[in-house]
């Protein structure tokens, strides 16, 4: 993890925490009260958790078929042509599009699906896990007596995610579509032509991957922890003492537990992974406090978050 001057604020604050008794919470399944710096904390690792989201879309960025987008604009292109009556036009449009395809075919005739764009949203419930835990109670009941359409209302800004959407082109069919248009454009059936290719846009195939914020902020949080435990911190030349660290850590991981407990609350990943999740905080939190190896139990963490996250992936 690349450490950045946004570190420096908590370190401050970490330094002004010394002595308090606030930093001794309790065990991370029992904690559903906001632990203390929350905010801080949250705002220590915005920068990673934005550059998680830039790293997500510009993974599947890079997988985009040029050649692929290039056949959707000439199938617009053609739709134009049509509406305009203009057949040569409209067959010649096609012909390119069907040709980037067949490139694509010719180098990769397993592929299923072309990726074609990608695009982020973001929805971050603002709320405490005790408010999520009362939400999601009302929604349950809602559920269970019937009252869908309203726990629909409430379900829609249930969660804390980034979602990325990557839009494919169906090589098995869409190439086909173009074909049969093409086919009808020369029978003279111009109108025929265009629904067929209004229809082949409306099939490309949307998948998502939703990262949820928490599980991103908690692993950020759990790195920086990580950092301050091996002195690894710019500190502008302001030197940190063991204790300061242990301390800064300690704050870290308090509220990297908050943020597994919220995870939780909102339904991320399977009940049974937290557990053993939840009890690996609880032993970090012990070791860190004997200065301890930590090593083991940070990998361990990784490993646990990135297996719950990828639990929530789409198609």
């Amino acid at each position: 993890m690349t450490l950045s001057k946004q570190t420096q604020n908590f370190k401050k604050l970490a330094v002004g925490l010394l002595g308090s008794t606030m930093l001794i919470a309790a065990p991370a399944f029992a904690q559903a009260s906001a632990p203390a710096h929350q905010t801080e904390a949250e705002a220590s690792v915005e920068t990673s958790l934005n550059a998680e989201v830039t790293r997500q879309a510009d993974e599947k960025r890079a997988k985009l078929f040029s050649r692929a987008v290039s056949a959707v604009k000439e199938t617009d292109n053609a739709i134009a042509a049509l509406e305009d009556g203009d057949s040569e036009r409209a067959l010649e449009a096609l012909a390119g599009a069907t040709g980037e395809l067949d490139i694509i075919l010719a180098r990769e005739p397993s592929l299923a699906l072309a990726p074609i764009d990608v695009s982020t949203a973001r929805l971050d419930l603002i709320a405490s896990v005790d408010d999520i835990k009362e939400m999601r109670n009302e929604i349950q009941a809602l559920v269970k007596s019937g009252e869908l359409q309203e726990a629909r209302l409430l379900m829609k800004d249930f969660g804390s995610e980034v979602r990325v959407t990557t839009t494919n082109m169906p090589l098995g069919t869409y190439p086909d579509a173009l074909k049969s248009a093409a086919a009808l454009i020369d029978d003279g059936e111009m109108e025929a032509a265009r629904v067929v290719l209004d229809t082949a846009l409306g099939t490309f195939v949307v998948q998502d991957v939703i990262a949820p914020i928490p599980l991103i902020r908690a692993q950020s949080m759990l790195d920086l922890a990580q950092s301050y435990l091996a002195d690894e911190i710019e500190t502008d030349g302001e030197e940190m003492s063991q204790d300061d660290r242990i301390e800064a850590a300690q704050v870290l991981r308090n509220n990297a537990a908050y943020q597994v407990e919220m995870a939780k609350a909102l339904g991320y990943g399977d009940i049974d992974l937290y557990r053993a999740l939840e009890s690996d905080l609880d032993k970090l939190k012990k070791q860190v406090d004997r200065k301890g190896d930590t090593g083991g139990l940070f990998s361990s963490l990784r490993r646990q978050i990135e297996a719950l996250a990828s639990q929530n992936d789409e198609t």
